[in-house]
């Protein structure tokens, strides 16, 4: 924005009067007002982006130089002053419309940020420029005879008002001064672009203001908003075009990329720049990448395999590098028993084997293969099994090696008997057979143990809770893990019928014979007798503060005495109000719940409510209130207040009691929500005197 100062009507007219022409603009960070002199023409200058004041004499002349010049006024006043700031008075206002003013001694370097500066000459200014002309001549001037061409100022303060406005920088796309330069990254190969440009942008002395690397600000000067360590920039705030002709098989293919600073990341730089630097809308902030090959190395494994009657080849693992793309190696070899050397590598999908030759520089390490003879050993499963009446065996499989002709194996006893199966607790040693033919290959036998294990049985004893009642309460034992409906014999621990908590255990019979056919566990359980009881308060708060109990009241929790039914455990309680209490938050067992231990005491807790009175003393002579005395204290108790004291000292003043419906033992807080009101009446006390008894003048009536 540009503004120039214009001249009021009144100095158009043909008086001794001044004229204004020019306008002034600055860029942020490359002046302040401060530099205002140099935007003051000097007599052989154009006013462009400069402020003049011209004079004229009563013709309407002006004052020009030996060069034929209009004498800037102005600029006399500067060049003739070495400190100016008391001569203006300047009224900023700011990019948000905050108005600040200055006058006086005010150092104009201070003013350089980005807004409008108003800028009025003063009384002293003026003053100022008339002692210029009429006292020096800074100029050499045509006119010998300044006298005509002392300057006259009108009286509007708008006349000799310009305006200086400091404008934020625009930042282009350039490596010069006011420019944002994106630095050429590179990367290797990863499967994804990670490459994160560093984004440096320079001022009009082509010094670095910002400078984001990694998408952190690592330096920022004083002018911009964002911070050292502020993270501002992200791979999203890029757009990255890949410069190949051929397919972009990953994404991410080696070859050059066109990076440019997208909307986003423009958002970004422009929050972190603040608003002293502007990015050029026009501009687009772009650089190259590149993504190179990744080295990959590849290992052909050597390997000796058995023979299994079909084509057989080994492995193919990446030794060295990251493959950051899936590849499925391949080798190919021979099927009879033999040494093959020189294997390469195959990949039968051509996408992955366009992506290798694209993205890695791939080396190799040939390796062995070699087929032998095919071993087995055949091995008897040591097996367990639970005692459940029927009869068990185990199997006989081959271990090592591979049974590529699918050979039968069984286990029998070892003893030579033939026997395949146990039903009956104990441990069998077994081996292992086949009826097949076996030329092919070496086989070797480990025996094996069939053992028939005793059955696991647990005895739960569950956990209940029950009310007390006056009876024993027992717990009854729960049994799983038998065979067939078999029996357990075991002992229970007696319950109880008092409130509180006891453990309730099993003891199997260890006699019993069905019990020795088993491992039995024992789960015990908790048996819990539990009654809630119900307690009343009644309490307040006495002057000191301490709570005091007024009442006390007991109750009964209601519930069911139907052990089976759902509600068993559910209890409530009712509350009992009295008038002048209100109850208290509950801080302790739930007024209505159930019952999951012991229980304990629901108290109902009653505070006394706050109540008030009144006692006015009433003046009945002069039919007015004297004084209200305001009382308050809890429900149900008496206030310590007496009127005696007072009265005495009414009658001291003055006055004869009247009447005095104040209770003699103090106020009782008995009426709930309700105002208590009392009067005390007086009236004047009056002495009469007679010649009898006239009394002494200049003396009280009554001295007492």
């Amino acid at each position: 924005m540009k503004t120039a100062a214009l001249a009021s009507e009144a100095e158009t007219k043909p008086t001794v009067s001044l004229v204004t022409t020019g306008t002034v603009s600055m860029n942020y960070g490359e002046a302040s007002l401060a530099d205002l002199e140099s935007h003051i023409s000097s007599p052989d200058e154009t006013p462009v982006n400069d402020v003049a004041y011209y004079i004229q004499d009563a013709a309407g002349n002006y004052l020009e130089d030996v060069n034929g010049n209009k004498v800037n006024l102005l600029y006399a006043l500067f060049l003739d002053s070495a400190d100016v700031s008391s001569y203006v008075d300047v009224v900023y206002t700011d990019e948000h419309g905050q108005v600040t003013k200055y006058s006086g001694d005010t150092d104009f370097s201070t003013l350089d940020q980005i807004g409008s500066y108003s800028v009025t000459i003063n009384a002293a200014g003026k003053a100022a420029m008339s002692r210029v002309m009429q006292d020096y001549n800074a100029y050499d001037t045509s006119t010998s005879d300044l006298d005509d061409f002392v300057p006259t100022f009108s009286t509007g303060s708008s006349d000799y008002t310009f305006t200086i406005n400091i404008v934020p920088v625009k930042i282009t796309a350039t490596t010069g001064k006011n420019g944002l330069i994106i630095l050429r990254p590179s990367q290797l190969y990863t499967g994804s672009l990670t490459m994160l440009p560093v984004v440096t942008v320079k001022n009009a002395t082509k010094q670095n203001i910002l400078q984001i690397s990694n998408g952190e600000i690592g330096d920022a000067k004083p002018g911009v908003a964002g911070k050292v360590g502020q993270r501002v920039l992200t791979l999203a705030d890029f757009t990255y075009t890949y410069q190949g002709t051929e397919t972009n098989l990953t994404g991410a293919d080696t070859g050059k990329y066109a990076i440019t600073l997208n909307d986003a990341g423009r958002k970004a730089v422009q929050t972190a720049l603040g608003s002293n630097y502007i990015l050029d809308d026009a501009a687009v902030f772009t650089t190259t990448g590149a993504v190179q090959a990744a080295g990959l190395g590849l290992t052909i494994a050597n390997n000796t395999v058995t023979y299994n009657g079909k084509p057989q080849g080994t492995s193919v693992a990446v030794t060295t590098g990251t493959a950051y793309d899936h590849f499925d190696f391949t080798t190919t070899t021979d099927t009879n028993v033999g040494t093959y050397d020189n294997l390469t590598y195959a990949l039968a999908d051509p996408t992955q084997a366009a992506i290798l030759a694209k993205n890695y520089t791939v080396t190799t390490t040939d390796g062995t293969l070699v087929i032998t003879p095919a071993d087995l050993t055949v091995t008897v499963k040591d097996d367990n099994a639970v005692y459940d009446g029927r009869a068990h065996g185990t199997t006989a499989t081959v271990t090592s090696g591979t049974n590529y002709d699918q050979l039968a194996f069984t286990a029998v006893a070892a003893d030579g008997s033939g026997a395949t199966t146990y039903t009956t607790v104990g441990t069998y040693a077994m081996t292992g057979t086949t009826a097949a033919d076996t030329s092919n290959y070496k086989i070797s036998y480990v025996n094996g143990t069939l053992t028939i294990d005793p059955a696991k049985a647990t005895i739960t004893v569950p956990n209940r809770v029950y009310w007390a009642d006056g009876t024993q309460k027992n717990l009854t034992a729960v049994v799983t893990g038998t065979v067939d409906g078999e029996t357990l014999k075991y002992r229970v621990t007696d319950g109880m019928s008092a409130v509180g908590t006891k453990t309730i255990t099993a003891t199997p019979d260890a006699d019993d014979l069905v019990n020795k056919n088993y491992t039995i566990s024992i789960i015990p359980g908790t048996l819990t007798i539990g009654d809630i009881a119900v307690k009343y308060l009644y309490e307040h708060v006495d002057a000191d503060g301490q709570t005091q109990v007024d009442a006390t009241e007991t109750g009964t929790a209601t519930h069911a005495t139907d052990a089976t039914a759902t509600d068993y455990l559910t209890y409530t309680t009712v509350d009992k109000p009295k008038t002048g209490y209100a109850l208290a938050p509950n801080t302790g067992l739930a007024y209505n719940g159930t019952l999951t231990d012991q229980g304990g005491t629901v108290t109902y807790r009653y505070l006394a409510k706050t109540e008030t009175a009144i006692v006015t003393y009433f003046d009945q002579t002069d039919n007015k209130v004297i004084k209200t005395e305001p009382l308050q204290g809890a429900y149900g108790t008496t206030d310590a207040y007496r009127t005696a004291d007072t009265i005495a000292a009414y009658e001291n003043a003055g006055y004869d009691l009247v009447d005095d419906d104040y209770p003699t033992a103090g106020v009782v807080y008995d009426q709930d929500g309700s105002v208590q009101e009392y009067q005390v009446t007086l009236v004047h006390k009056f002495v009469t005197r007679t010649p009898d008894n006239p009394g002494t003048p200049g003396e009280p009536i009554d001295p007492d």
